[in-house]
């Protein structure tokens, strides 16, 4: 790309005469330049710019005062440089005709189950991952989020689409889900029933872009998490009780949850921290994890909580209690 190019792509002010006309590729990492790069000094420091000279660059974008002077290479000065990454991004996947799908948060937490093909990638919210996902992204390939606000900045994104070939068979646990889609039987899944949908709209996903998909396991799907406990609230092996903690750290995904198990079984408790905002829909609100040890007689209680955290906090010696209390 010729540097006046680069220089109005950016939305940035050339800072010298440089020797230089053209560079041939982008990074945004010091150690990474190579000969004829333009360097993205995005969070980064002069000694970094420093170091970028010296691995070859061409040229320097950066909304920094870096006191480098130097005619052999392009310095471009811009006022937002998140908002110039972005600009760039844009560009670049359009010249590569890159697709952005947006996620809700259950479809996410697929995904990321997932063993995914390398034409598929999930992006987070970090300016520095997602410009360097996409330099080094091939024509074609496939962009996840859940951020929309971000996606709606880079590019024009989708929703993935509803699927019709999918049937839900009926399961002894809520925990669990089996599912056809299309002729493949898919029997007593580790994944809660409850998110089946996404699960049928991900599948339909790879078989509209004909891509393999592996399930490798779901324990570590963070939404609607169980943990199982005794009558003494006494942590056990999955499935080996009646009785469990159910864990949700989203909140809309915490209201579809509440109204899911509270039409399905009773002597099921919503438990909130006692100043969150959806206190009022809550059964049982909590100062501290800690007060969940004193609940007793019930079947379900979503938690408003980290699994780990509430899983620590149960661990821990529990206040002693007579008979009474069970």
């Amino acid at each position: 790309m010729r540097i006046e190019n680069l220089t109005r792509l950016v939305d940035g002010e050339l800072q010298n005469n440089p020797k230089i006309s053209m560079v041939s590729g982008f990074c945004l990492e010091a150690d990474d330049v190579k000969n004829g790069f333009a360097f993205i000094a995005l969070n980064a420091t002069r000694d970094d710019a420093i170091l970028a000279i010296q691995n070859g660059a061409y040229a320097l974008i950066t909304d920094l005062n870096l006191e480098i002077y130097d005619d052999e290479i392009a310095i471009i000065k811009v006022d937002n440089l998140a908002s110039s990454v972005l600009r760039l991004a844009r560009f670049i996947a359009t010249q590569k005709e890159l697709k952005f799908f947006h996620l809700n948060v259950a479809q996410n937490a697929i995904f990321s189950c997932l063993s995914l093909p390398k034409k598929i990638s999930l992006i987070s919210s970090n300016l520095n991952e997602i410009l360097t996902k996409i330099i080094n992204a091939a024509h074609n390939d496939i962009f996840l989020s859940k951020d929309e606000i971000l996606l709606n900045r880079i590019f024009e994104k989708t929703a993935i689409k509803d699927s019709q070939n999918f049937s839900l068979i009926h399961s002894h646990s809520i925990f669990y889900t089996s599912i056809m889609f299309l002729d493949t039987y898919y029997e007593n899944l580790n994944f809660p029933s409850i998110f089946a949908s996404d699960l049928a709209k991900v599948m339909q996903f790879f078989y509209d872009y004909n891509l393999n998909f592996n399930i490798k396991d779901f324990r570590e799907f963070n939404h609607f998490r169980a943990i199982f406990v005794d009558r003494f609230l006494n942590i056990k092996p999955f499935g080996a009780s009646y009785r469990a903690f159910i864990c949700e750290n989203n909140e809309e995904l915490f209201i579809t949850e509440a109204k899911f198990l509270k039409s399905k079984f009773e002597n099921t408790f919503i438990c909130t921290p006692i100043n969150h905002r959806l206190r009022d829909m809550a059964d049982f609100c909590f100062e501290s994890l800690n007060d969940l040890k004193m609940m007793s007689d019930f079947k379900y209680a979503l938690v408003f909580s980290d699994f780990h955290e509430l899983e620590s906090s149960l661990n821990e010696t529990k206040t002693e209690r007579t008979l009474f209390d069970f």
